[in-house]
């Protein structure tokens, strides 16, 4: 995905641009405030863009306001203030991240966002049921669905088709009783896969 940061802390956008990139995701522009990010969304149009809720000049919120949830963006913020969460899902974010979330959790919601869902905190720890199994091949693809990569990647790296690919999603989605990718992305989110049945099928 390309990816634009808007945050006012130089430091943390350094550190969050690689976590990014060492997840293979593009951050096309750093911001520093909510209007530089409008700009930058508007010029580089990104898949989506990481935006700090308070900031000194050119808030979060009036950001999300002039974007208009195109491209989405995620919130990740340090405040766990409800209203302030409420604020921004009613300004149109897809999604409010702590900063204190799990890099793997992060970017894992990032994805889900980019996918059309909207993240709330209590996703942020998604858990899948724990009676659910999986074979080493399902566990497979649904790594390369949490990694934001297409069919055809897929099916290329396990040298199988693309309507196989689907036929594995769509058996992934049974099996976390959801209805889409992305919900299936945000229910097995949080850095813990279910168990493995011990078959390669």
């Amino acid at each position: 995905m390309r990816i634009i940061i808007v945050d006012d802390h130089p430091i943390f956008r350094s550190g969050l641009r690689r976590v990014l990139e060492d997840y293979g995701h593009s951050v096309v522009a750093e911001c520093a405030d909510g209007e530089s990010g409008v700009a930058s969304a508007r010029d580089l149009t990104p898949d989506i863009v990481l935006m700090d809720l308070h900031m000194p000049e050119g808030d979060g919120i009036e950001a999300l306001k002039a974007l208009g949830g195109d491209p989405p963006v995620l919130m990740l913020t340090v405040s766990e203030d409800a209203s302030d969460m409420e604020a921004a899902m009613a300004a149109g974010a897809g999604g409010y991240v702590l900063k204190n979330a799990q890099p793997t959790d992060l970017v894992k919601m990032l994805e889900a966002v980019a996918h059309g869902y909207r993240v709330y905190p209590e996703a942020n720890t998604a858990r899948p049921d724990s009676d659910v199994r999986l074979s080493d091949r399902q566990r497979t693809v649904l790594d390369g669905l949490l990694r934001g990569r297409t069919h055809k990647e897929i099916a290329k790296m396990l040298g199988i088709s693309q309507f196989t690919v689907r036929t594995y999603q769509e058996r992934l989605m049974e099996k976390f009783a959801v209805a889409s990718r992305a919900e299936l992305i945000v229910c097995a989110s949080g850095g813990h896969l279910p168990k493995d049945e011990g078959s390669s099928q």
